[in-house]
């Protein structure tokens, strides 16, 4: 898994429904509007993402419930724009 840059969600690299490469690094996005966004102003966003996520399993339960908190508002406040 890794991050969408634009709003933080995670997203199946192998599954993302859009992706693009800058600066020779890989992109993926949870849909085309993060896509858009990101192709419009790279360096904003490249350098949030490609970060592998550590496994499930790895984190201690109050650092996962806080991450999905936090993504579930980034993508709620991305859907909302």
């Amino acid at each position: 898994m890794t991050k969408d840059p634009v709003c933080g969600m995670q997203v199946d690299q192998n599954k993302a429904p859009a992706t693009t490469s800058y600066q020779g690094q890989k992109y993926s996005f949870c849909g085309q509007d993060c896509k858009d966004k990101f192709d419009k102003e790279p360096q904003r966003y490249a350098g949030q993402s490609s970060q592998t996520y550590q496994s499930q399993s790895e984190q201690r339960p109050a650092q996962k419930q806080q991450q999905k908190d936090k993504q579930a508002q980034s993508h709620q406040e991305h859907v909302n724009r």
